[in-house]
C-alpha cells in the first residue's frame, strides 16, 4: 500500500494500472465474417476474406488483412504500423497477393 500526501492530509493512492492480458484485447476484424460467399471459386483463397488494414486499430499476433492488394499477418501486437512498411523483421508478414 502506497500514501501520498493530498492537501495537508495524507490519503490512499489508488492502485497501478495493470494492462489488459492478450486474451481480453478484442479486435474488430475478430468479428468479421470468415468467409464472403460459400463458392470457392469467388476468391483465390478459397471464399476467405481478410479485413482491410485501418490505421489507428489494434492488432495481435496471428490477425491478418489486407493492405494495397497483399495479404498480411500480424506476428505481435501492433498499432499504427501499415503493413508493407515495416520490413523482413519488422511486424507485418507478407502472405502475397489477394
Amino acid at each position: 500500500m502506497t500514501w501520498r500526501a493530498a492537501r495537508r492530509s495524507w490519503s490512499r493512492a489508488p492502485p497501478p494500472r495493470r494492462p489488459l492480458p492478450d486474451h481480453a484485447a478484442h479486435h474488430p476484424a475478430d468479428d468479421a465474417p470468415d468467409h464472403a460467399s460459400d463458392d470457392p471459386a469467388d476468391d483465390a483463397s478459397h471464399g476467405l476474406r481478410r479485413p482491410a488494414y485501418v490505421a489507428g486499430q489494434i492488432y495481435n499476433a496471428g490477425n491478418e488483412v489486407s493492405h494495397n492488394g497483399r495479404k498480411y499477418k500480424a506476428k505481435w501486437w501492433t498499432q499504427n504500423e501499415a503493413p508493407g512498411t515495416t520490413g523482413e523483421w519488422g511486424v507485418w508478414q507478407d502472405l502475397g497477393p489477394c
